[in-house]
């Protein structure tokens, strides 16, 4: 196999996809190749390992005689600026107003870093003639530019996710709306095949979906969903001000190549819009404090920045716009409940939510307020491409969809395509009854082409006492099972 694998600016993997890549040439006899940033620079020096960093400085004047129209039109299918668009740091693309750190260059240099980013990673792919590449999920500009340039190339772009039970379970994405190829076809297949792959596994369906509903990240995930707190904040803050201070001080992904004063000055002028935020969402912001009685449609909020809206569905970035348009086009009677994601305290403008109370169908709930309770109420769960949309097909709920997602071919989820029916979109989908048989079957066979994709640790024992030896494995059995 001809692979790529890259390792992106601030990897937690360090230098591990460089010792991924010696295993996968040594023990199985692969052609892999690795790019790697000044981060992660590796000890050994070979022809297999490419350094980006290095291919830009000897590359500068082809780099600046490149025309970037040119690119466009000659990766026709790909959208080359929403690489720009996945970097969060360059631009506030997620509307906070300040309130995240962007240092906003001139667009002549975000192209010059675009037409970098294009022409290395498009010609490591054509002179080694790689057919996969390895990345990570499309939240930084390396990652996005191998999913954009997949789309005009011949080659499949992965990355791994996981499900995060008593033990990770991993399967692949091969786009960067977390979807999966294998994942689809399996679905479908196992549809035609329903009494020899569903009925007669039943039973081991119905344990995987309780686990699923079971799954409480707010338990499980403490790392991440950690509560925001002005104790909290400053904490963090004190932290980076004395690693800042340190001869230990790397400058945060993103922000690499500025001057660590201007990164210094940008950061605490987004602090002092964030915890200005903080305190009047916190405090002066009125929130609903119960569901009561009319029907609703449920709008869960994304965390911003997110890859999931900048490199996917950057149109969305924009949530109040969302908000409005399904406000205007609901039908007489319902509302809509507006929740916040969970951590993203003080990062919105306090207007974010007075525009919102503006509206008169709207009920606006805290962040901390439990998604499951206005889940388990509502008629319909309204999400451009969360997971929330997930757990509601999970318990028999319908779904508006307004972007792409791993569970979109699942009956019950209705895909908009564009704003100017969604008035009957909605009365469709609030007005007619979910067909329980018919979304049963389509759930279950799901669930079981689900069980079929993962990789479990537990299954290959012989590799648990070396990391870069199961991560070899888990990732050659993963790409061989999604080439198959």
């Amino acid at each position: 196999m001809n692979l790529l694998l890259i390792n992106p600016p601030g990897s937690k993997s360090g230098k591990a996809i460089l010792d991924i890549c010696e295993v996968l040439r040594q023990d199985y006899g692969w052609n892999v190749h690795a790019s790697f940033l000044k981060d992660n620079i590796p000890i050994k020096k070979t022809d297999y390992f490419h350094s980006y960093d290095k291919w830009v400085s000897q590359n500068t004047e082809k780099i600046e005689a490149t025309s970037i129209i040119d690119l466009e039109r000659r990766y026709a299918q790909s959208a080359l600026w929403t690489i720009i668009i996945s970097q969060r740091t360059l631009y506030d693309y997620s509307y906070l107003s300040n309130a995240y750190p962007c240092y906003q260059p001139p667009i002549s240099q975000a192209e010059f870093l675009l037409k970098s980013l294009v022409l290395f990673y498009s010609g490591i792919i054509e002179k080694y003639d790689i057919k996969t590449v390895f990345a990570n999920a499309g939240d930084n500009m390396h990652s996005a530019t191998l999913f954009c340039l997949a789309n005009s190339m011949k080659f499949k772009a992965y990355f791994s996710n996981a499900l995060l039970f008593d033990h990770r379970l991993y399967y692949l994405c091969d786009d960067p709306y977390f979807r999966s190829r294998l994942l689809k076809k399996k679905h479908k297949l196992f549809l035609q095949q329903y009494d020899a792959e569903v009925l007669a596994n039943l039973s081991e369906i119905n344990e995987f979906s309780k686990k699923l509903l079971g799954f409480n990240p707010v338990k499980e995930v403490k790392e991440i969903w950690r509560d925001v707190t002005i104790g909290a904040m400053i904490k963090s803050n004190i932290k980076f001000l004395r690693l800042y201070l340190s001869d230990r001080f790397k400058l945060s992904t993103g922000f690499e190549n500025i001057n660590p004063l201007k990164v210094l000055y940008l950061k605490s002028k987004s602090l002092l819009h964030r915890y200005y935020n903080y305190l009047i969402s916190e405090y002066l912001i009125k929130y609903e404090k119960t569901i009561g009685d009319d029907p609703y449609v449920y709008l869960p909020l994304h965390l911003q920045p997110e890859a999931t809206l900048l490199t996917t569905t950057p149109v969305f970035s924009d949530q109040l716009s969302l908000i409005r348009a399904l406000s205007v086009s609901l039908p007489a009677g319902y509302k809509l409940a507006v929740k916040d994601y969970p951590i993203q305290a003080g990062y919105r403008p306090s207007s974010f939510y007075r525009e919102i109370k503006k509206l008169p169908n709207v009920r606006l709930y805290h962040r901390l307020y439990p998604s499951m309770d206005l889940l388990d109420r509502c008629d319909a769960i309204a999400t451009i491409q969360g997971s929330t949309g997930f757990e509601g097909i999970l318990r028999g709920k319908k779904v508006l969809l307004f972007g792409k997602a791993i569970y979109e071919d699942i009956n019950g989820v209705h895909s908009v395509k564009e704003y100017k029916d969604l008035n009957m979109v909605l009365k469709e989908v609030l007005f007619n009854p979910i067909e329980t048989e018919i979304h049963d079957r389509s759930l279950n066979a799901y669930l079981r082409a689900f069980q079929q994709i993962l990789y479990n640790p537990t299954d290959y024992l012989e590799y648990q006492n070396n990391d870069i030896q199961s991560a070899a494995h888990r990732l050659k059995t993963l790409l061989e099972m999604n080439a198959a």
